[in-house]
This record gives C-alpha cells, structure tokens and sequence, in this order.
C-alpha cells in the first residue's frame, strides 16, 4: 500500500495451496520485486506413532513461497513434510492452546510452525520452526537443508545459549565461515519455558568449527527484571546499529544500543494488547479518508465536547473546530493540540454543528472533517449521562479533556522535532507497530503522543498470533 494506504499491488500463493497466512511477508531481500511468504496446509498424515490410531490423522504442513511481486509467479516452493519429519517437533498433540489434536482437518496438528523467512545475497533461506525449536538455513537451488542450528538434530554446538519457542530470525552477515543473525527468544509458549525472560539475540554461527555462540543479548528495561513474551515478538537491526524490540504478547516496544544499554522503553496499552512485530521506520501518511469527528452536548444550554480521530494520519499536530447553530453558518471556535489516538476538548457553549480541521505542524490544514451534528440525549438518557459523555452499556472509559482556546493556537514550530524524552531518555522518533487486539482505549491511552504512531496490521478483537 501507498502513503494514504491505497493498496496497490496483491500477491497471491500459488501451485494450488492455501492462502498465504499471517506469520511472514518479507519483501525486503529482493528490494520489493518478490515476496516471501508462509503458507500452512492440513495433510492427511499417518499418526498411529502418537496414539491416532482409528484412521489418518491430519498434521499442518508448513510451506513457504518466494513469488514474483509482479506475476505472482512462484519462484521458490519448500514444504516442511518433505524435510523435516514430525518426529523433529517438541510440541505434542492436543498439548497447547495452538499445538491441534490431529484428528480432524480443522485440528489438525501443528508439528513445525513456521513464523519467520529470510533470504541472503547468495539465494539461500533462513527459516523459523517454532515447535522444532530449530531455524534451518535451506538451499535455494535445491531446497535441501543446509545446516540446522537448535531443536533435537542441531548441526552445530550451542556454546553457553539456548533458545525456545522463538520469532523473526534474520540474517544480518555472512562470510565464508561465519553467520551472523539475529532472532527473538520466547524462550516461552505459555504452557513450557527455558528462561526466566524473553530476550532478542545476536547469534554467531561458526560453519567451520560447528559452534554456535551468543554475541549479545538484548532484554526488556522492565523494573521487573523484563519481559516474558509467550507469543510474537520481533527485533529489528537500526542503521546506527541500536536494536529495537516488539515485546510480542506483552504491549511494549524498546531501543537499546549494540551493547544492550537502553534507550527507549515504553508500553502502548496496559491491558488487553498485543502486537506481533514493531519496527521503527520514518513513516509518513496521510489516509485517503478525512478525520472522524463525534460532538456530544447533555442539553442545548450545556458545553460541547469534541471527540477527534484520524486514524493512520502521522502529520497532525493540532485541531480547529468551526462550529454553529446552524450547519451552514459555521465559525472557528477554538484550536487544540493533538493528543494520543484521540484528542477530547470542550467549549463552555452549546454549538449544534462542527466541522473539525486537521493542521499541520506548519499551520497548514490538511484535511476536514465532514460537518457533524452534535448528539444530544433524550430526557430519560440524559439522567445516566454526564457533561462529557453518555455511557455505553458494560463499556465506560473517561477521557482526559482539553479546553478549546478561544483564539486559533499560533501555528506551530515548522521544525519536526527528531527525538522524544521519555523518563530522561531520548531516542528518534517515528515507530510503525505492527498491532492485533488493540480496544479503542488503549489506542488513546499511553503511547507517546509525539510519536508518529501507525496500526499497520489488522485489528482483530481477541485473537492473537503465536
């Protein structure tokens, strides 16, 4: 998709498979002209070894594709059951939340569990088996296993290491004898772990003497000690060599530079959220759609509050409000800085009709709303509403409210500003977190309000990837 989330161009799956799912789509080793993607297949399966025993059992096949962006011509096809027998997974049937039971096509069992693809300079691919344990560096021009390092047949010697359950292996160099990558370490599924807490790590993979060491380990700066994430989670290399993290399951992201030292650390919901990958990025957008605009007044002689949104717009530093009693006789009222998700304001006076102007950090107005009439409560709602909002049933979330000035606010500076201090801290701006589950509070909650803060993935109410 395009700076407004237009989208552009869709890659589709091929030879007759699944549609490709959530875990992976990594176009960035081919600069965008192929995608690489995970694909997972319920197969008929032999299973008497693990006591289904009344017909074949179903197991998930685990597949990743290499497709031309353009074509969507497949150019690179690998299939978990062709390599890697069942035999290889740590996690049993019918033994966690997402292992399957491997009776049925819809159950079936998730012995491999592919969540991440990476491709280096010479073809060859570096895959992620959650439920092996185990990342694979595959042959690209034959699709053979080239060497495996963890689960129950690793190829090298872990030296002072392990890692479990784990997310988002990446190349980051290689030499004729040397591999370096990164990954994120669950170390945990929800149900078994091997560490106290997740960590991102740094591993150096000597192809010439076997071994595997740990060249650094990066942990969340919690005052807890960090972060156990049982699902998700990511950890992205900076061009200046600092590491940022997605917490996964837990809603924090963090920055800490090469050697582990923290920069940056902070949550965007304290419940109910989660993500599965962040990354910092310069981003910049603005969405084809305008602002969305709520007005609410408890009776025609009380004050307006103005609740305001504009979901995926990075540019927006203030509001103006131009209201009236009438839709076509609408005049500013008040300008406001833009705060969070959303920003909630109020005037002492009752207006029946506004329409709100997103302003740039120029002073310029970038987009407005449509003109919305001010909801006003019968007499017998009215009595369970307050000033500033009547409840939802079983739902209710006070909002932190600004007085309008009266006079548009002088523009502001037409300098971006490049960092944030947080707690005495300052790092970049800019994040771009990859969300699922997110409720329209925690959105509006504690994130960073400066940031330019983006939902790039689905929301997705009470269902997670693992």
């Amino acid at each position: 998709m395009d700076s407004s989330y237009t989208i552009v161009k869709s890659v589709q799956t091929g030879g007759g498979l699944s549609p490709a799912d959530q875990h992976e789509f990594n176009t960035n080793p081919s600069q965008g002209k192929t995608a690489l993607m995970t694909i997972y297949s319920p197969i008929q399966y032999d299973l008497t070894a693990y006591n289904i025993t009344t017909g074949q059992g179903w197991v998930l096949e685990c597949t990743f594709q290499e497709v031309d962006v353009e074509t969507s011509k497949v150019l690179f096809d690998w299939r978990s059951l062709d390599h890697v027998d069942p035999s290889a997974g740590y996690v049993l049937p019918n033994t966690t939340d997402v292992s399957g039971d491997g009776v049925t096509k819809d159950t079936a069992w998730d012995y491999f569990h592919i969540n991440a693809i990476d491709k280096n300079p010479e073809g060859d691919y570096l895959i992620s088996s959650r439920h092996a344990e185990a990342l694979y560096k595959i042959s690209g021009s034959n699709g053979s296993i080239l060497w495996q390092l963890g689960g129950k047949a690793s190829s090298f010697r872990q030296n002072s290491y392990n890692f479990s359950y784990q997310h988002d292996v990446r190349f980051i160099s290689e030499n004729s004898t040397t591999t370096i990558l990164s990954i994120f370490d669950n170390a945990y599924n929800g149900f078994n772990s091997s560490a106290d807490f997740t960590q991102g790590k740094m591993i150096a993979v000597n192809n010439s003497t076997m071994t595997s060491d740990l060249v650094q380990a990066y942990g969340a700066p919690d005052p807890s000690g960090g972060l156990l994430s049982a699902s998700q989670g990511n950890m992205q290399v900076l061009p200046n060599g600092n590491v940022f993290l997605g917490w996964g399951s837990n809603a924090y992201v963090s920055e800490s530079t090469a050697d582990g030292s923290p920069v940056f650390y902070a949550d965007f919901a304290s419940t109910g959220a989660l993500h599965y990958r962040a990354y910092k990025f310069n981003f910049t957008a603005t969405p084809s759609d305008s602002p969305a605009l709520y007005t609410y007044a408890l009776n025609t002689s009380a004050s307006t509050t103005f609740y305001v949104s504009w979901n995926g717009a990075t540019e927006v530093a203030s509001w103006t409000f131009y209201s009236g009693l009438t839709a076509n006789n609408l005049t500013q009222v008040g300008n406001t800085k833009k705060i969070g998700f959303e920003t909630v304001a109020t005037r002492p006076d009752f207006y029946a009709y506004t329409v709100v102007a997103a302003v740039a950090s120029n002073g310029s107005e970038l987009r407005n709303s449509s003109v919305m009439g001010t909801f006003v409560p019968g007499p017998q709602l009215g009595v369970a509403c307050s000033e500033i909002q009547c409840p939802l049933v079983g739902y209710q979330v006070e909002p932190t409210i600004q007085a309008l000035t009266s006079t548009p606010a002088p523009p502001p500076s037409t300098t971006t500003p490049t960092s944030v201090t947080t707690d005495g801290v300052t790092a970049p701006l800019s994040c771009a977190v990859q969300t699922l589950g997110i409720p329209s509070e925690a959105r509006s909650s504690n994130l960073w309000s400066c940031l330019k803060f983006l939902s790039i993935a689905s929301i997705v109410v009470g269902w997670q990837m693992v």
